[in-house]
């Protein structure tokens, strides 16, 4: 596998068009109850980036009453 391998520092895991990326972010986290595998084993999770248009996020916060 790649996390035996040991050739590789990082991985980046790209998921465009996901708002929200806690659910990504909590795959780190999840455990098997029957087999006893986890991510965490193999993997941490370092930072989360986020990238956004820059023109539409400010008519977002200019109209800030129509944001939830």
């Amino acid at each position: 596998t790649i996390a035996r391998s040991e050739l590789y520092d990082y991985l980046l895991i790209e998921s465009s068009g996901v708002s929200d990326p806690g659910p990504v972010a909590e795959t780190f986290s999840f455990e098997s109850d029957g087999h006893g595998l986890s991510l965490k084993s193999f993997a941490v999770l370092d930072s989360i980036v986020t990238v956004c248009d820059g023109v539409t996020l400010l008519r977002e916060l200019v109209n800030a009453d129509d944001v939830t």
